[in-house]
């Protein structure tokens, strides 16, 4: 696990500069206080996406039991057609 402080020796190229760019964005001094900003992003962002996940789970299942409701009309109405057209087929 991880230990109460840590010393970061050295970034990579890469990581230096997603740093410096979330640092001038957001107007961070240090390292730690990118690293810990970040972190803390992190943990919203996963919670929004478990939101999301939510709202999208409810919405396919709203969406589902629309189109369950629509073929029942449709069948229903389809069914009432055949009806009418029996009524209104001469009888010899």
């Amino acid at each position: 696990m991880l230990g109460e402080t840590t010393y970061i020796r050295k970034f990579t190229p890469e990581q230096r500069q997603q740093m410096e760019a979330v640092a001038m964005a957001f107007n961070l001094k240090t390292a730690p206080q990118v690293l810990f900003f970040t972190l803390d992003k992190y943990m919203e962002q996963q919670q929004d996406i478990a939101r999301l996940k939510r709202l999208m789970t409810l919405k396919q299942t709203k969406y589902e039991a629309l189109q369950t409701q629509l073929k029942e009309q449709q069948n229903t109405i389809e069914t009432l057609k055949q009806q009418l057209d029996a009524y209104n087929t001469p009888h010899l």
